[in-house]
């Protein structure tokens, strides 16, 4: 049988006496959960009184286990470097020569493709340098061969020899978009909700037929709204439309099973952050379920739901093929902008085509009737 006597209690236990009398006392009068907080109190106090010295040894602990943990990282570190696996001049120089086949996609203007440049090599697969790889192109040192070869890389399709090419995003992309998306769902500017010019971004309009979309007034674009006004904007749309009217709705919409932060997702975010002065984040978290919850919420009659991402990726191709033969649209567009820009901006038209061409990005048109 447990003594609950304080006098009774073991010398080593004397510490405790306050405890034994506050239990015996607590659980014949008070409410059990009110024992909570005394105990913690008089847990506090028996520490200050009885163990001053703990908290400097729990520091002292506590300083310890991080030191250990610093040095055994160390000291693993150390030990890899010294008996890891190392490769000679001779082992590395068929990977560096599997790396010209990468002319087949890339093609040098002012300098040889150096394998240690934009390429980590791996045993089945080789890892392009999001960074590299766009700074070389924009800068003039590569081109794409054929753009649509784009498609195959967005889908692990594209080989140089028998190993295939990724992209490698490391942890300053995924820092850098992530605080995009954040800063572009608060980005609380007033935009046009109509198509820009034709610099900026693709008129689609034509590729609607004529007889559902006669006026831009009845046509909303998603694709330019800030993310945190699309479903604002798009219900004063439908309350705006007088009773009868036909409009019609059209969105860039990232597939739905693609996560958030994933490769994919990154790999969808770039022509839009990189062309953050037209472009906004909302391609990337709208929907296409949510629009049309919106549109019969206000009990609109829905014509046609129509996916036009082969169309679209079309128009976006033909686009940039403009930018580059047009010479008065070349023209104008460099004087404004600059070399870099345009460059830039050509690769990111066919960047968003080819995630269209693939499935990543999906363009849906909804056409309905108030």
């Amino acid at each position: 049988m447990v003594t609950t006597d304080p006098e009774l209690l073991p010398p080593i236990l004397a510490p405790f006496t306050p405890l034994y009398a506050l239990i015996q006392t607590k659980f014949s009068s008070v409410h059990p959960y009110s024992l909570f907080s005394d105990l913690s109190s008089l847990q506090q106090s028996l520490r200050l009184s009885q163990f001053p010295h703990l908290t400097q040894i729990e520091q002292n602990f506590s300083g310890l286990i991080s030191l250990s943990i610093l040095l055994v990282t160390l000291a693993l570190a150390i030990l890899r470097w010294l008996f890891g696996p190392r490769h000679t001049k001779a082992e590395r120089a068929p990977q560096v020569l599997r790396c010209s086949n990468l002319t087949s996609f890339l093609v040098p203007t002012k300098s040889r493709i150096t394998g240690t440049s934009i390429l980590t090599l791996h045993p089945h697969w080789i890892a392009l340098d999001v960074t590299t790889f766009l700074k070389c192109i924009i800068c003039n040192i590569l081109e794409l061969r054929d753009p649509s070869h784009l498609q195959l890389l967005f889908q692990n399709r594209l080989y140089a020899g028998k190993l295939s090419v990724s992209l490698l995003f490391g942890i300053r992309w995924r820092i850098r978009i992530f605080h995009w998306c954040m800063m572009s769902y608060a980005d609380m500017r007033q935009r046009s909700i109509v198509l820009p010019s034709e610099l900026y971004a693709p008129d689609t309009l034509h590729l609607l037929p004529p007889i559902i979309s006669p006026s831009l007034r009845n046509t909303l674009c998603l694709d330019f709204i800030p993310q945190s006004e699309v479903e604002s904007i798009l219900r004063n749309f439908l309350h705006s439309l007088p009773l009868g009217t036909q409009a019609t709705i059209e969105f860039t919409a990232r597939d739905p099973h693609i996560p958030f932060m994933s490769d994919s997702f990154l790999t969808c975010a770039l022509p839009f952050m990189l062309r953050y002065q037209q472009r906004t984040s909302a391609p990337l978290f709208v929907s296409l379920t949510r629009v049309i919850d919106t549109i019969t919420d206000f009990k609109m009659k829905i014509l046609s739901v129509t996916n036009e991402s082969d169309e679209y990726a079309q128009e976006l191709y033909t686009r940039e093929r403009d930018m580059l033969i047009d010479r008065a649209l070349r023209t104008r567009f460099i004087q404004q902008h600059g070399e870099t820009v345009w460059r830039e901006h050509r690769l990111m038209v066919v960047w968003e085509a080819g995630l269209h061409a693939t499935g990543l990005l999906n363009r849906w048109v909804v056409v309905f009737r108030k």
